[in-house]
């Protein structure tokens, strides 16, 4: 919220209007740059991967990435 110039509580009343939460939206948007990631690098370990983009448990960003592109990152990075 900080980082927006806004207040915690805007940013949950504006998630809520998109019908998500903040947290959400955080996932999202580090699933997102992961993706990228994994295909901008294809020789770094998706675990390092994983790390940079905020998530300190590989096996949940695993399912969270399976969740959001349905495969795995590491077929997801095979994906032309």
């Amino acid at each position: 919220a900080s980082e927006l110039g806004v207040s915690v509580r805007s940013l949950q009343m504006a998630a809520a209007k998109a019908g998500t939460t903040p947290l959400n939206l955080l996932t999202a948007a580090r699933l997102e740059h992961a993706a990228m990631e994994l295909r901008a690098q294809p020789h770094k370990p998706i675990t390092t991967i994983a790390f940079e983009c905020g998530f300190s448990d590989s096996g949940y960003f695993t399912r969270r990435f399976q969740d959001r592109f349905a495969m795995t990152p590491s077929l997801y990075r095979l994906q032309k």
